[in-house]
């Protein structure tokens, strides 16, 4: 049990103007993607009448570093060591870390024992095409390329069909210019022929929990803009879900869902497969994933992302990751009920 308020810190590069970079700040990360949990949590802890069990502090790095080491964190005062520390760096320029930065964390600022989350060293897309199963990246058409990095917009990411267009791309940009891009097989997606569209499945990963956002467009280039959009889970994880709710203090009798559960179990089963690859690949703990089904429980990761965070708009996916996160951390009261920042 958790006598104590369990010490977090969030070790991020998203540096905002108040942020103090490579300063250790009390005030609780609360900008994008899991430190919006965070901040959920806070009402959650309200709602049930708890007291706080989660304190969270703030070590803002640079931001856009190609590489960082453990140079990053040399200098910096640590009073008491933490229970866990996060790493939230965001790597969409194709940043690495070191795993002298992931040493240094454990040895300077981590109680003995304690938990290191989300040890990302890297998630360009050759490390994609290297972790996936699938023979993922060719060197002849048809093929998409796209920049070797995470910022994925449309003139990053085209399809060549030919191999006389695959020619003029590479007579139109030089050896270096290349260098900087991967080519990956083009996948057809599966039953895009019945159904006239692209169909793009957004994993939305808290440790070994999945919740998948499919997304349906016209457009080959799928994204939430351009795309209709719905939540589903695994209809096996339903009774374990409905027990956590009721622990978080989250009525749910009388109420309608804005996630849905699907029955497919050899369809989750393949997933829960891939999702198992890839954390040992990648050593994340939450994470985003961009799935394409070629075919029938045939799942291909074509991207990683690490920066997820619950839609705002989805209560009842909120609601569970707090207790997800709560659960990996061992928050709890004597009751069982979720803590808070």
């Amino acid at each position: 049990m958790t006598t104590n308020p369990h010490r977090m810190l969030v070790v991020h590069n998203l540096v905002g103007a108040g942020d103090g970079v490579q300063t250790i700040e009390s005030k609780p990360f609360r900008r994008f993607a899991f430190g919006s949990l965070l901040a959920y949590a806070d009402d959650v802890a309200k709602r049930i009448g708890q007291q706080r069990l989660l304190q969270s502090h703030s070590l803002a790095l640079p931001g856009a570093l190609s590489v960082y080491g453990e140079d990053q964190l040399q200098g910096i005062p640590v009073g008491e060591k933490y229970d866990s520390v996060v790493c939230h760096l965001v790597l969409d320029h194709g940043g690495v870390l070191t795993e002298g930065f992931f040493s240094t964390l454990r040895a300077q600022f981590l109680k003995t024992g304690g938990i290191l989350l989300n040890p990302v060293k890297s998630i360009t897309k050759s490390d994609v095409a290297r972790a996936s199963q699938f023979e993922l990246e060719t060197q002849t058409a048809p093929c998409v390329i796209k920049k070797n990095d995470n910022y994925n917009r449309p003139d990053t990411v085209f399809e060549v069909y030919t191999g006389t267009q695959l020619d003029a791309w590479r007579e139109s940009n030089t050896t270096e210019e290349q260098s900087r891009y991967v080519m990956h097989k083009l996948l057809r997606y599966f039953g895009t022929e019945s159904s006239g569209l692209y169909q793009l499945e957004r994993w939305v990963i808290l440790f070994d929990d999945l919740t998948i956002n499919y997304r349906y467009s016209d457009e080959f280039y799928v994204k939430s803009a351009t795309s209709l959009s719905y939540w589903v889970r695994d209809e096996r994880c339903l009774s374990d879900d409905l027990g956590r709710l009721a622990d978080s203090g989250y009525n749910w009798k009388g109420r309608s869902i804005d996630c849905a559960y699907s029955h497919d179990p050899d369809a989750w089963d393949a997933r829960y497969a891939v999702l198992r690859a890839f954390r040992n690949a990648f050593r994340f703990d939450y994470a985003e994933l961009d799935v394409i089904q070629p075919a029938k429980h045939e799942f291909v990761v074509i991207d990683v992302n690490n920066t997820p965070g619950p839609s705002y708009r989805n209560v009842f996916w909120r609601e569970l990751a707090v207790r997800f996160l709560a659960d990996r951390l061992d928050i709890r009261t004597s009751g069982g009920a979720v803590g808070s920042p």
